[in-house]
């Protein structure tokens, strides 16, 4: 069962409930594919009506990209598949990365004088301030992963967000580029790794050491020791774990304070 573009979600839930199906095919004269409708979207249509949508009534789609020499090629092809933005993160954000080792000062002005798309700045931004400099660069927004991590309803584990408001400058450094670059607060299993780098480690070497669900280990279930402890450099500006909407009122306090005493 297909429907041509411009259906309305009234038609597609007619159609849904009349063939007993759950999902539905939105494909055009050519039978090519252009969108896909089920009923959860007609659902947290009406249970989100302020969630950000087009002017077609779609949800606006953001595309990450990291760094690499391949850069351009990448951010053109993702705004000629139209997406509405593009995510560029410097290597200074933590978690996987870019293996290419490219800040977000740098990152951000290549990106924004290539596109005409809204570009988003993530990595190294967890203050109004940084949110400020981002913009000042041609961003156009900002992503906020590490701040939020010390949050109270932060799904990490306690230990976990404690060893965040220790994190001092150079407490974290990427690694793992063989496999996924991930930036790591340095404790015991990222120790053992840099002695097993000295032996010059095959690749088959490094996935045995990392092992599986090292990043749960650590950042869910607070092992300090042995599990990964994924966060970005910005860690040594988070001194308190508080409520996410209070990271946000003060993120956005000092964005528009700093902003107006430069006008």
């Amino acid at each position: 069962v297909t429907v041509p573009p411009g259906t309305t979600l009234e038609e597609a839930k007619y159609h849904l409930h009349k063939h007993r199906i759950e999902k539905l095919l939105v494909v055009d004269d050519d039978f090519v594919l252009q969108g896909l409708i089920t009923i959860k979207d007609i659902e947290k249509v009406r249970k989100y009506p302020n969630a950000c949508k087009d002017n077609l009534g779609r949800l606006r789609v953001g595309a990450a990209v990291g760094v690499g020499a391949d850069l351009e090629e990448r951010t053109t092809a993702l705004v000629n598949a139209g997406v509405d933005a593009v995510v560029c993160e410097g290597f200074e954000a933590g978690g996987h990365n870019g293996r290419e080792e490219t800040t977000t000062f740098t990152l951000i002005p290549m990106v924004k004088e290539k596109l005409n798309i809204p570009v988003i700045a993530a990595g190294g931004i967890a203050t109004g301030k940084g949110m400020l400099a981002a913009m000042v660069l041609g961003a156009d927004g900002v992503q906020i992963g590490s701040r939020f991590v010390a949050s109270t309803e932060s799904s990490a584990h306690i230990n976990f967000k404690s060893e965040v408001l220790k994190a001092q400058d150079g407490d974290t450094q990427l690694t793992l580029k063989e496999l996924a670059p991930v930036r790591l607060i340095k404790n015991q299993f990222f120790n053992e790794l840099q002695a097993l780098y000295q032996q010059n480690p095959t690749v088959e070497q490094l996935k045995e050491k990392l092992g599986r669900g090292r990043a749960k280990k650590g950042m869910f279930e607070g092992d300090l020791q042995q599990g990964e402890l994924e966060i970005g450099q910005i860690a040594g500006l988070i001194h308190e774990i508080k409520p996410a909407a209070d990271i946000v009122k003060e993120i956005v306090a000092e964005f528009k304070a700093v902003k107006k005493s430069f006008c």
